[in-house]
């Protein structure tokens, strides 16, 4: 044994080409593998994070749906309700106009000497605040202070509701408060602002501290049905809609779907490096074939051997673990960075890197055991022929029946069928490929046999030498392979990602118009429609379902760009979006339930709409449910910096809010950009390695034939004449490589639509959307 491994140093130092490449790819593929569990992680830990931010330790929400008698509500009341059992905290969202270009942030607005009851928000710095203060004082974020050149202890001014007001910074946090606010001040100094503009409220006094939401914690002894049905009975709350904080976290933006496509990411990078693995290896193998005989005939018995395989790719897994492992760290530190996580952190643990390395040698094992199992098939030409048939058929098999079954499944399986048949094409293309190049080859070689003495000769010569090279030379074969593989996950990847962007697209374009004002009462909307910058309001209602959202209108035009509708529905109908309807099996004229507003109401499908987005529209006044928001559009040659301050001027003592139309869906998309920039980054990490093996294996297959291109040029072939052929060679090899990989990718393409109807999302109309957006 110890001669065997002397051999091996040797043969190391020798030729340490491809040892490096391989070590080179290991260590890639083992920082991919633990950044992609980090990432994994840390996506978990930033839903976490960020809810937690939003609703901080509360249970239950209440909020204004819009109605009337929705502008006054406070937490002080609910907590009379309840009994003494809960604590109660209010916010209220305010915009700020800074500076002369009235840049508006938007802020929120509550109790100081309460939120730490249900909010902890942690300061990088913090000042002094008295009781005295608390009319003018104001935390912000580090983000703000740094866009504004603010430090602790400074003053800025703001314009809200029609007076200006100046705070003082008493506290800059490292993450945003409640929704994504930059901006927190205490209620009073609000009050005090709306008061000096209506007797009413300022004879209210002090006592006046009016939410727009109310963040309830329970002290225990009371469960949340409980507390909301005591707080749906009270006329004080009746009709605002009450939230099960517990509700809201069950869904998670779509997380757990989105970890699981980090996963096969993952899973895709494992291939792409036991792909480069292989190939590498197989050249090192190659390499070795006589040394390995002589052995042999010097009595070595063959399972040494073997072992003497599998110690090396241990070591060169060894080396490739510490290297990778001490990538990953500032590697991933970096892309934590990149990706826009807000509240995660990078956090590396010995577990993570354990298993990451432990998953690539798994694989690096795996890759050897096939590469000897194939050895000991190939002795005899007639078994690897058989053998290859069988596989090839199997395979083909295989994706075919997983392919149809993508479409007949039922919805909660197909998105694990959709990985399986991932999984059985990335086999058909690596295993099953280089029988179909040599089928394919052995054609096209036929074809040049028979016109060869024609007077085309010398032309074509430099072609059919290559197509005869493809077909005998292995190490093309793995460069097919590789390419194969690649082009399939690459384009698939990126049919996935163009797809996610375009659904983005859709959302934010749901509405048309600049902004959205939230709890419009009636008053409301008539002093918006007297705004001369207004050029249309429209008032909607916007809810959400299980994995689709619910909304209404009393003007068309709001949704007609974005949906192409001609009619809106009436009565019980419902338009429902493709994705929806194939997610749930609807078709025109079936009738499903949905709970909208607290209330179970039936509708029947009038229309089935062509959009990616997942959506069902219906008339919410037929149901007698309010319009809950109203979507505003500016004049032609009004800036939306004027637009926002008439409105806020005409709905100050109206205490609604207005936000950009965007900030309705920000929150709800922000894990979803942030898994498509994984996404993205996992694509450029395989691109490298995957094309740094497509160009070791380019290069060894040119160096190992040094001797038979010598003996091409003294049967008489010219140097133009040898380049060509190589030239040849390489776009054989490419072409027959992204050739079966577009197969494969088409395959993949129509399951992949019909895998993710089970979400509701509409893959092919999606990247419509976005490739029509980037025209």
């Amino acid at each position: 044994m110890k001669l065997f491994f002397k051999h091996l140093a040797r043969a190391i130092v020798k030729k340490p080409l491809q040892p490096i490449i391989l070590v080179f790819t290991l260590t890639m593929a083992i920082a991919v593998t633990i950044f992609s569990l980090a990432m994994r992680k840390g996506l978990e830990e930033e839903v976490r994070l960020s809810q937690s931010a939003r609703y901080g330790n509360a249970q239950i929400t209440v909020g204004l749906n819009g109605t009337v008698d929705s502008r006054f509500m406070f937490a002080e009341d609910a907590e009379t309700v309840l009994e003494g059992n809960a604590v109660a905290v209010g916010t209220f969202e305010l915009p700020l106009a800074m500076g002369e270009e009235r840049k508006t942030v938007f802020g929120v607005a509550c109790e100081f000497t309460k939120i730490g009851k249900i909010f902890d928000f942690t300061f990088t710095e913090y000042g002094t605040v008295t009781p005295s203060m608390l009319g003018y004082a104001a935390f912000v974020t580090q983000a703000f202070v740094e866009e504004n050149g603010l430090r602790l202890g400074d003053d800025f001014t703001v314009t809200a509701f029609g007076s200006e007001k100046t705070y003082k910074v008493c506290g800059i946090a490292q993450h945003s408060f409640m929704d994504g606010y930059d901006v927190m001040v205490d209620i009073t100094g609000v009050v005090r602002l709306l008061t000096d503009g209506s007797p009413l409220l300022s004879a209210l006094g002090d006592a006046f501290k009016p939410n727009s939401t109310i963040y309830v914690r329970l002290l225990g002894g009371v469960s949340v049905s409980d507390c909301i049905e005591k707080l749906q009975e009270d006329e004080r709350f009746a009709g605002k809609t009450v939230t099960d904080v517990s509700q809201v976290l069950r869904i998670k933006t779509n997380a757990d779907t989105l970890g699981y496509i980090i996963d096969v990411s993952a899973l895709l990078a494992a291939l792409i490096a036991s792909s480069v693995t292989f190939c590498c290896f197989y050249i090192i193998a190659s390499e070795r074939t006589e040394e390995n005989y002589a052995f042999t005939l010097s009595g070595a018995k063959p399972w040494k051997l073997r072992l003497l395989q599998y110690a090396e790719i241990t070591a060169y897994w060894v080396m490739g673990a510490v290297l990778g492992c001490l990538l990953a760290m500032p590697l991933t530190g970096a892309l934590f960075a990149l990706v826009g996580f807000r509240y995660a952190r990078t956090v590396l643990t010995l577990w993570q890197m354990a298993l990451g390395a432990g998953i690539m040698l798994l694989v690096s094992l795996a890759t050897v055991t096939t590469f000897i199992g194939a050895q000991i098939v190939k002795r005899k030409n007639s078994v690897e022929n058989q053998v290859e048939n069988k596989v090839v058929l199997w395979a083909f098999l295989c994706v075919t029946a997983l392919s149809i079954f993508t479409f007949i499944a039922p919805m909660g399986i197909r998105f694990w069928v959709y990985i399986a048949l991932v999984l059985v094409i990335c086999f058909f293309l690596f295993v099953a490929m280089p029988a179909l190049i040599k089928r394919l080859t052995k054609k096209i070689n036929a074809s040049f046999e028979k016109r060869f003495f024609t007077t085309y000769r010398l032309r074509r010569t430099p072609l059919r030498y290559a197509v005869k090279n493809i077909f005998s030379v292995k190490i093309l074969h793995n460069i097919s392979r590789l390419v194969a593989l690649l082009t399939c996950i690459l384009l698939t990847s990126s049919l996935m990602i163009a797809s996610a962007f375009g659904n983005t697209q859709a959302v934010y374009r749901f509405f048309n118009g600049d902004y959205v004002v939230i709890n419009a009462t009636e008053s409301c909307t008539e002093k918006v429609s007297q705004c001369e910058t207004v050029q249309d309001s429209v008032r909607i209602f916007l809810g959400e379902a299980d994995n689709a959202r619910m909304a209404s209108a009393d003007n068309l035009s709001v949704f007609s760009e974005t949906l192409g509708m001609e009619r809106l529905p009436q009565g019980n109908q419902a338009f429902l979006t493709s994705g929806l309807a194939k997610q749930n099996s609807l078709k025109v004229g079936d009738s499903f339930t949905l709970t909208i507003d607290g209330r179970e109401v039936e509708l029947t499908v009038a229309e089935i709409i062509k959009s990616g987005m997942s959506v069902v529209l219906f008339d919410c006044e037929y149901f007698g449910i309010p319009y809950n928001m109203m979507v505003l559009s500016g004049a032609d040659g009004v800036s939306q910096g004027a637009l926002l301050q008439d409105v806020m001027d005409k709905i100050a003592l109206e205490l609604a809010t207005v936000i950009p139309l965007e900030s309705l869906f920000e929150d709800r998309l922000a894990t979803v950009h942030i898994c498509l920039k994984l996404g993205m980054m996992f694509l450029m990490m395989v691109i490298v390695f995957a094309s740094v093996g497509m160009l070791d294996n380019l290069y060894e297959s040119y160096r190992a034939r040094r001797d038979e291109f010598d003996l091409y040029a003294c049967s008489g072939m010219s140097e133009k004449e040898i380049r060509r052929m190589k030239g040849w060679e390489i776009v054989w090899t490419f072409g027959c490589g992204i050739a079966l990989g577009i197969i494969g990718f088409v395959v993949l393409s129509f399951a992949c639509n019909a895998c993710f109807h089970a979400f509701g999302f509409e893959t092919f109309l999606n990247v419509g959307v976005f490739f029509h957006n980037v025209s």
